[in-house]
């Protein structure tokens, strides 16, 4: 990055956006620029704070989720860093009740699914990812990891809420959405506006995950 890392949104500014590793070919160095409308309170919501906000969805309403949210989401899936930038994902918005349904019972957990107006289901494209990074695992879990870090916190800063599902017959979800056999089903969430949340989940203290030097 050639600038500190800025806000999900605020006023209008240009940043000049890199992401580390290999550019994909035919592909420049840009400059992106990001404008946003008048904001509010949600608007100026900082990084940390939205990462913080994130919570688990019990209920949504049925309100729709306008256009604009889901492009926005996206886009931020879009940006996530991935290994040698090959950008490795898929993402499916299903918003048919049928589909939604049969969704829900390919997976488990998923009472929250035919609730809310959107299923939101993330897929990897093996032929796109790296074969080895390690030395003993493919990228694409660290990929769509990245990406869905970015899509659920984005949500959360456009006042939307998910409930990631990551339990479900694969074969299943491939064969209703036509998902090809060179791609992986992630993970499902619904996607919506919150009208509960699941109890808060605790939390490791920073002391038991963070080592300096060496494993300990």
């Amino acid at each position: 990055w050639d600038a500190p890392l800025p806000s999900l949104h605020g006023p209008s500014y240009p940043h000049r956006l890199h992401a580390e590793g290999s550019p994909r070919p035919g592909n420049h160095d840009e400059t992106l620029i990001i404008t946003s409308p008048a904001t509010n309170a949600r608007d100026n919501m900082e990084v940390l704070e939205a990462i913080k906000s994130v919570k688990s969805v019990s209920k949504f309403k049925p309100d729709p989720v306008p256009e604009q949210k889901v492009q926005t989401i996206l886009n931020a899936a879009r940006l996530a860093p991935s290994a040698e930038n090959l950008q490795p994902w898929k993402f499916i918005i299903v918003s048919d009740e049928d589909r939604k349904r049969k969704l829900a019972g390919m997976c488990t957990n998923s009472r929250h699914l035919p609730d809310a107006p959107l299923v939101l289901v993330a897929c990897a494209r093996l032929d796109e990812a790296m074969a080895m990074v390690g030395g003993y695992m493919n990228s694409y879990p660290l990929d769509l990891g990245m990406a869905l870090a970015h899509l659920t916190v984005a949500a959360a800063s456009e006042g939307l809420g998910t409930s990631w599902v990551f339990a479900f017959n694969e074969e299943k979800v491939k064969s209703l959405l036509g998902i090809p056999a060179d791609a992986r089903v992630v993970g499902l969430t619904p996607l919506g506006i919150p009208e509960t949340f699941e109890p808060p989940a605790g939390r490791k203290h920073l002391s038991e995950i963070l080592a300096y030097n060496a494993y300990e």
